[in-house]
Formats: structure tokens, C-alpha cells, sequence
């Protein structure tokens, strides 16, 4: 009854009526790319059985010892009970230094380098810029890298 409008009544005043479309205008039109095509996944079977198996063997050894170690943390810092929380987290440290030996002992796949040179010598790559001559006593290196003769 009150919310109807009189015929005497005038149309109510929209104030966006005689603003312009600014959004429109001033809006670039952007060309959005496609993306390219995504790479094949590689066949779970293109890894050897062997390092598979140690990979996987890995992954529950330090599993294993995150378990350990972070249940053991509970049950000394939570319930206080330093027996079974000392063994578990003990158990846990032993797993991981187990991890740890077993990633450092085996090389997989990598190739066996043992810091020899071809001649079967320990050598040092490193180029600190000196020269080693049969005369030591009388040739010495200038820092450009020539030598200077003492005679």
C-alpha cells in the first residue's frame, strides 16, 4: 500500500544516466596468449630397478628417522617420560646417520671420481698463478706470469 507509487509521482533520478562509459573507453583490450602444449611425462619405467630400489629404500630410512626423532622430541618434552621418548629419538639419530652414510656411499649413476688425475695421482685443478720450474733458486713468477730470471 505505501510502496506503491502515486500516477502524480515523478520518475526517480538515476545519477549514473548521464555519465559516460569510462570503463569502456579507457580499458585496453588485452590478447591473452595460449599457453604452450605441457611435455610428455616420462615413463616411470625409464629408471633402472636398481636405483629405484635404493631411492625408495632412502626415502623409508629417513622417513623413519624423521619419526623417530620428532616422536621421541614428543614424548620427553610433552609427557616427560625421558625412557621410551630417549630410545625412540636415539632410534631415529641412529636411522638418519644410517641415511646418511648409505647417500654418501653409493654414487648413483654419477661417475666414479675420486679426485685423481689421470695418472693416477692426487692432483689440485686449482690455478693459483705460480709456476714450479726444475731451477727454483733463480726463476721466480711475476704476477702477469712470466718469469723473471734472478741472474
Amino acid at each position: 500500500m505505501f510502496n506503491e507509487r502515486s500516477e502524480h509521482e515523478p520518475e526517480e533520478y538515476d545519477p549514473e544516466e548521464d555519465l559516460r562509459d569510462y570503463e569502456g573507453e579507457f580499458t585496453p583490450s588485452v590478447r591473452v596468449p595460449r599457453a604452450p602444449e605441457a611435455p610428455s611425462v616420462p615413463d616411470e619405467s625409464d629408471a633402472p630397478s636398481e636405483l629405484k630400489y635404493e631411492f625408495w629404500t632412502m626415502v623409508l630410512v629417513f622417513n623413519a628417522a624423521i619419526l623417530g626423532v620428532s616422536l621421541g622430541g614428543m614424548y620427553i618434552l610433552f609427557r616427560g617420560n625421558w625412557d621410551l621418548g630417549g630410545r625412540i629419538f636415539l632410534g631415529g639419530v641412529v636411522f638418519f646417520l644410517y641415511g646418511l652414510y648409505r647417500y654418501q656411499t653409493r654414487t648413483f649413476g654419477r661417475d666414479d671420481d675420486d679426485g685423481t688425475d689421470e695418472d693416477g695421482t692426487a692432483g689440485d685443478d686449482v690455478d693459483d698463478g705460480t709456476e714450479v720450474t726444475a731451477d727454483a733458486a733463480t726463476t721466480e713468477t711475476e704476477p702477469d706470469g712470466s718469469a723473471a730470471d734472478n741472474d
